[in-house]
C-alpha cells in the first residue's frame, strides 16, 4: 500500500512556500529607483530594474520578513524581489511594520486633538489673554441665547383678499382631481397620471374653442383699419 510514497523525499523551498500562502497586492507601478510598497521604497537588482521599469507589478510581502517583498505579474508568477536593506538588517517581521504604523496613526490622531493647544502655546501672552477673553465671550453668548424666549411666529398678511376664495376653489378642484385619479389608478387602460393629463388637455382645447369677447374699443379700432371695399361688402 505504501510501495507509491517509497523514494527520494521532495522539499519544497521556503520562500516559494511564503509567496504560495500570501496574498497578493497591488497593482504598484516599478519607477527607476525600484517600486513603493506601503509607502517604503524596496529597490531591485540593476538587470531586474531594466526589464520591470515602467511596468505594472503585484507585491507578494514577506510576512518574516519586512524588508523583503516578491514582485510577480497579474497570474502571480514570480518576476523578481525588492529589497530594503535597513529592514532587513534589523531583521523586522511584518508584525513590527503593523505596530508601527498602528502607532502611528494613534499619534497622529492626538496631534489632530491638540492642535488647537499647540496653536494657543505658540501665542504670545497677549495673544492667550485675548483668545481667553474671546472664548469668554463666546459663552456667555451662547448661555444668552438659551435664556432668550423663542421668537414669536411671524403675521402672514393678505394682500389680495379678494383671490383668496379663488384660490381655494383651484386648491379644492386640483385635490379632488388627485383623489379622483388615485381611486382610478387600479383600473385598467390608462393610468391615473396619463388620465389627468388627458382632462388638462381636454380643459385647455375647450377654454381654446370658445369664442372671444370683443371690446368696444378692439371693434372701434377694427372699424378704423376697415378699407372702403370691406365696408361696402358688409353693407
Amino acid at each position: 500500500m505504501f510501495e507509491k510514497f517509497q523514494g527520494a523525499v521532495r522539499r519544497i523551498d521556503a520562500d516559494a512556500l511564503d509567496t504560495y500562502f500570501t496574498v497578493s497586492e497591488g497593482p504598484r507601478r516599478v519607477g527607476r529607483d525600484g517600486v513603493r510598497y506601503r509607502n517604503i521604497l524596496y529597490t531591485l537588482e540593476a538587470e531586474d530594474l531594466v526589464k520591470l521599469q515602467g511596468r505594472q507589478v503585484w507585491i507578494l510581502p514577506n510576512l518574516d520578513n519586512a524588508g523583503l517583498i516578491a514582485l510577480c505579474d497579474k497570474d502571480e508568477k514570480l518576476l523578481c524581489y525588492g529589497v530594503q536593506q535597513q529592514l532587513v538588517k534589523a531583521g523586522a517581521k511584518d508584525q513590527d511594520f503593523r505596530a508601527a504604523m498602528a502607532k502611528a496613526a494613534r499619534v497622529r490622531r492626538l496631534a489632530k486633538s491638540y492642535l488647537p493647544e499647540r496653536d494657543f502655546l505658540l501665542q504670545t501672552t497677549t495673544g492667550r489673554i485675548l483668545a481667553a477673553k474671546r472664548e469668554h465671550a463666546l459663552a456667555e453668548e451662547a448661555s444668552r441665547r438659551k435664556q432668550q424666549p423663542a421668537p414669536a411666529a411671524p403675521t402672514a398678511v393678505i394682500v389680495r383678499p379678494d383671490l383668496v376664495e379663488s384660490a381655494r376653489r383651484v386648491r379644492r378642484k386640483s385635490e379632488a382631481a388627485v383623489r379622483a385619479a388615485a381611486r382610478m389608478g387600479s383600473s385598467g387602460g390608462q393610468t391615473a397620471l396619463e388620465r389627468l393629463i388627458q382632462r388638462g388637455r381636454e380643459e385647455e382645447a375647450a377654454e381654446r374653442n370658445q369664442p372671444a369677447v370683443v371690446s368696444r374699443a378692439q371693434r372701434f379700432a377694427t372699424l378704423n383699419y376697415e378699407t372702403n371695399e370691406e365696408r361696402e361688402a358688409a353693407g
